[in-house]
């Protein structure tokens, strides 16, 4: 799962969730809960990534030690994920609208680095 979320496919991450766990309720630590939501890809789309944790907590795969816990994290991953959703699609657009120099020097992108889309799989 982690691998998709990366890719920013996390419709595909759920539907492997669904598939594989389904039958194991709360099998998944936060600590690998924490791992997924921070792997999430910087072209992801939010709404994508927002049914990606609902489904996640519709189908109880968190082992979270309460249900305050619970109600916490997700309340924060969801506001951390729209954070940085937005940030590196302001990031990504003024990569596209700004001379190199000025990115470099404003600490916005390396010389010589290129991004581009991921693979189709």
């Amino acid at each position: 799962m982690l691998q998709l979320i990366r890719a920013g496919m996390p419709d595909e991450a759920l539907a492997v969730a669904r598939k594989s766990l389904v039958h194991d309720r709360w099998s998944v630590s936060v600590k690998r809960w924490s791992t997924l939501i921070s792997g999430i890809g910087v072209r992801a789309k939010e709404d994508a990534m927002l049914r990606f944790l609902e489904g996640m907590d519709a189908l109880e795969l968190v082992d979270f030690p309460d249900l305050a816990s619970s109600a916490y994290f997700t309340r924060f991953a969801r506001w951390a994920i729209r954070e940085f959703l937005a940030e590196a699609q302001s990031t990504l657009e003024r990569c596209v609208t700004m001379p190199v120099q000025v990115l470099e020097r404003n600490g916005v992108c390396i010389p010589q680095l290129t991004i581009r889309p991921p693979p189709e799989s």
